[in-house]
């Protein structure tokens, strides 16, 4: 069986009326298991449950109408199908195949949606949190990273269990499992985020040449024109003197001299409530084009900056 989109699962059975006097029983039947295949194939094989939620969710839903109408259409049909005869004999095959696949799909869908699946979820969450806490890396809590697709993926297994047995206790169990593990996670970030400001320490502002004004006016003006609004609060070259190398690189099998010398200078502007943002500015002089210096950001000036990058206000002097 294959995944398709099940919007018209719902409609089926209106679609096929049991009375037709427009057509013979034969046509009738075959119209039918037409359709039963067409249901059969919309429904998700027992190993694909889990990847197409809406259809999935769409398909519980209606189990209960779709094993009326297979019953509806057998009694109907109970006769013919006994004779062996064509296309009866088919309707009966498609039948008894649809059941067993309606079967085996919400047996795959309550394992998907079992609280031990949704318990592993949750532990999952807890481990990568703590493992940050140990690795001091704020990075796990990012949006795509495991911690949030753990949240994501126990979510959605609830939401199966939720629509095979909306009234269980197992159901509210879950749910409040998901919100405790969620608050836990959110705490062990919170004291992730304290401790890490507590550590970020302004960087050194040690460059003393006498083109420094010149290079601190650089940095202040690509800043300003970085889209990014926040007011400035410092700026600073980090290194105390330029860093120079010089190598020989081909372009389009010609061989070029490439002398460029570097320097990272950095603004620190206002961030929310106490704490400030270092933003990196990498200054590259080049030797072979009159000693033009360029500039380029480190990191999107207007992303959300990471908890490395932040300090609090207090540490700017």
């Amino acid at each position: 069986m294959f995944i398709r989109s099940s919007c018209l699962l719902v409609y089926l059975i209106a679609l096929t009326p049991m009375t037709s006097n427009a057509e013979s029983p034969a046509e009738k039947a075959e119209s039918i298991r037409l359709k039963l295949r067409e249901l059969d194939n919309s429904i998700a094989a027992p190993e694909y449950v889990g990847r197409n939620t809406d259809s999935d969710l769409a398909v519980i839903e209606n189990l209960g109408k779709y094993r009326a109408y297979l019953k509806e259409v057998a009694e109907e049909f109970s006769s013919q199908m006994k004779s062996q005869q064509q296309p009866f004999a088919n309707l009966g095959y498609t039948i008894e195949s649809l059941t067993q696949h309606i079967e085996s799909f919400e047996k795959a869908a309550r394992e998907y949606g079992a609280a031990q699946m949704i318990q592993a979820e949750l532990d999952h969450m807890l481990t990568m949190a703590k493992q940050a806490i140990e690795y001091q890396a704020p990075a796990y809590f990012r949006p795509e990273n495991d911690i949030s697709l753990r949240t994501e993926a126990a979510k959605v297994r609830i939401k199966y269990l939720g629509s095979l047995s909306p009234d269980s206790a197992e159901l509210k169990t879950a749910r409040e499992k998901l919100a405790t593990t969620m608050k836990q996670v959110a705490e062990i970030q919170n004291s992730l985020s304290a401790k890490i400001l507590e550590q970020n320490e302004l960087p050194p502002d040690a460059y003393q040449m006498s083109d420094r004004k010149m290079l601190l006016d650089l940095v202040r003006g690509k800043w300003e024109q970085s889209g990014n609004k926040s007011p400035i609060l410092k700026v600073g070259i980090v290194g105390a003197d330029w860093i120079r190398n010089v190598s020989w690189e081909f372009q389009n099998s010609s061989l070029y001299k490439v002398d460029r010398s570097r320097l990272q200078g950095y603004v620190i502007v206002a961030h929310d409530g106490d704490l400030a943002v270092r933003h990196s500015i990498n200054l590259t002089k080049d030797h072979v084009d009159h000693d033009k210096i360029g500039l380029s950001f480190l990191n999107d000036p207007k992303a959300q900056p990471e908890l490395t990058d932040q300090l609090l206000r207090t540490k700017i002097k």
